[in-house]
């Protein structure tokens, strides 16, 4: 064949890429049966290709990848000028070539299809406001936290909650948005509803607005879709689903800052107080808790303030038996 080895070990480089015509590979196949030296390197370069094929994105560091690329320029420039590589094996040259074709394509897939990361949203110390990429917003409340890919958004819109979240979703029917929990899935299209996994053995979802469909990931895998102002909640114990129509004014106090207490049983308030405050407060008598209380608080009262108007409606008394334990005290309902 008239045609030297660097044309033959470029046609290499295009025939691993896939560009070669049905005439070049007929051309290579000829010349690598010509040498069993020139097939053993084709091989060898076949096999470095092939392991690039399989890089998982995230396992290649640009960083490294660059200064491998700068080191074998440099080497390439020492051999040129001192004149080192013999015209015997001129397939050295040019399998260096091929290495640095290998670190480009490394590159170029690095920076067009970047690994893909996972994003944390975190309220630690108090509740906290987070708009995400779709624009839909969320509220996490104290001890909450949120977790999403950095390819959100571009096929669908899941989302990963620990604690508790009020969702106010932005409609796209092309791409859903899911809320997932340890034993949950939460899919809507938009809508504003809330998710809580505050106690271990359950989570519950409440919708204000819109549809969701609710359903469990284990099990039965029951679902059911929640009109507004229904809510559902998932037993870890049994794996099942319940549903009913929600009666709690309160079920938003930790974002609103607001209670709206409209003759409802102490016992209740007792609940609500706890959860918002982080406190427990007991009864001296059980039947104290069946007293039925109506009075608002609104812009974060405070506890005590709290408790005062509680019991001075009610002509019970308070105190605390220990940090953050209350006990109410009194005759009776009045």
């Amino acid at each position: 064949m008239d045609k030297d080895a660097t044309f033959f070990w470029d046609l290499t480089a295009r025939h691993l890429a896939g560009t070669t015509t049905p005439e070049e590979e007929q051309l290579l196949a000829a010349w690598l049966q010509e040498n069993p030296e020139q097939k053993q390197a084709f091989e060898e370069q076949r096999r470095l290709w092939q392991l690039s094929e399989k890089q998982p994105k995230n396992a290649f560091s640009p960083e490294e990848g660059w200064q491998e690329f700068l080191q074998r320029v440099q080497a390439e420039k020492q051999a040129n000028a001192a004149e080192t590589v013999s015209p015997a094996f001129p397939w050295m040259r040019v399998a260096a070539g091929l290495a640095l074709l290998l670190v480009s394509v490394f590159l170029i897939r690095y920076f067009l299809f970047p690994p893909v990361q996972t994003v944390t949203l975190a309220a630690t110390d108090a509740k906290r406001l987070f708009t995400l990429p779709d624009s839909s917003q969320v509220w996490l409340n104290k001890g909450s936290s949120l977790t999403y890919q950095s390819d959100f958004g571009e096929e669908d819109r899941p989302v990963t909650l620990q604690g508790e979240g009020y969702f106010e979703v932005q409609h796209n029917a092309h791409k859903p948005f899911l809320v997932t929990t340890s034993g949950t899935e939460t899919q809507v299209l938009g809508t504003t509803f809330q998710v809580s996994t505050q106690d271990s053995a359950q989570v519950e979802v409440v919708l204000f607005t819109g549809k969701v469909a609710f359903r469990a990931k284990t099990g039965q895998k029951q679902e059911v879709t929640l009109a507004p102002g229904q809510k559902a909640v998932y037993s870890a114990t049994t794996g099942q689903i319940e549903t009913a129509f929600n009666q709690d004014q309160n079920e938003l106090a930790w974002k609103e800052d607001r209670f709206q207490f409209q003759n409802t049983p102490l016992e209740q308030v007792a609940l609500t107080l706890n959860a918002y405050y982080g406190v427990s407060i007991t009864f001296e008598k059980p039947v104290l808790a069946q007293c039925h209380f109506t009075g608002s608080f609104r812009d974060a009262p405070a506890l005590e303030e709290v408790l005062v108007v509680l019991t001075k409606s009610l002509q019970l008394s308070y105190n605390e038996v220990q940090p953050n334990v209350f006990r109410l005290s009194g005759e009776g309902c009045r």
